[in-house]
């Protein structure tokens, strides 16, 4: 059975989804014995992709059916095709924002208990399990999942391939649910989460998180999950630092996949820290 690592790049605006998944990539080589990984590109971030990042990129797949997000600024509406993208037996999904700070490879054979395994609890920079509500109110109101889709688990399946189908029907009839099904929602587009949340809620799932185990899991790094304003970026309360594959916030050093959520996280000099730890 293979296993692997699995995200979209789809650059938009100023936005460089392609080279957070480079930096991913590169997190997960230097901290994983578990660590393929494939990135689903449209046509114009195709055209980016350098001789640098195929170094680490073991797949770069062209999206799916054609690009249900080629007139949208935020890309989210090709992840229902993670299943029919991913090479892999076994597949974690993960948004590109996210960096691996430790192994995490003993998960692999927690999570295929299930055919499709969601993060249901994420974690504040401390490590502990936050129980803020503020960006979850529409799931508590409509009794959905709490689903994270920034870090899940899924292998091929009849439950997986009929998990993403209704994803794809969610996604296509989105004012459907936003008018008329769902309660409190403020009618913007798609979130992943809720999309998936959903779809889970229609397959009539009970079994797609691991209730007993606390893992998958992730620091999630937005501002109410720590304590602070909803929309603070947590680098103007924290101080954060890097030694090799280690990286502290506060005081506390970072164990689980690392949702960094600010997408300017990704400088030039980190990205030369991680080719310098592969290149020794």
């Amino acid at each position: 059975m293979t296993r692997g690592y699995l995200t979209f790049a789809q650059n938009s605006g100023q936005v460089d989804y392609l080279n957070m998944a480079y930096l991913q990539a590169m997190s997960i080589k230097a901290t994983q014995e578990i660590n393929s990984y494939a990135v689903v590109v449209d046509d114009y971030t195709a055209g980016l992709v350098t001789e640098q990042h195929l170094k680490v990129f073991d797949h770069v797949i062209p999206v799916p059916h054609g690009d249900d997000a080629a007139m949208d600024s935020w890309k989210l509406k090709n992840e229902w095709k993670a299943l029919a993208a991913s090479p892999y037996d076994e597949t974690v999904k993960l948004e590109a924002d996210m960096l691996f700070t430790a192994s995490i490879d003993h998960w692999w054979d927690i999570m295929s208990q299930r055919d499709v395994c969601f993060t249901t609890n994420v974690v504040d920079y401390r490590g502990q399990i936050s129980t803020n509500r503020t960006y979850r109110r529409v799931f508590d109101q409509n009794g959905l999942l709490n689903v994270y889709t920034g870090f899940y688990y899924f292998r091929r399946s009849l439950a997986a391939a009929k998990l993403f189908n209704y994803a794809r029907l969610v996604y296509a009839n989105w004012p459907l649910f936003t008018n008329e099904i769902l309660q409190g929602h403020d009618g913007r587009g798609p979130d992943t989460d809720l999309v998936f949340a959903i779809a889970a809620r229609l397959c009539d799932r009970t079994d797609m998180y691991n209730a007993a185990n606390p893992v998958p899991r992730f620091t999630h790094m937005k501002g109410s999950i720590n304590g602070w304003e909803a929309n603070r970026d947590w680098r103007t309360v924290v101080h954060h630092q890097f030694d090799a594959t280690t990286l502290t916030v506060g005081f506390t050093r970072q164990q689980v996949p690392f949702h960094y959520h600010q997408k300017n996280f990704v400088t030039p000099e980190l990205i030369k820290h991680y080719e310098q730890l592969l290149s020794n």
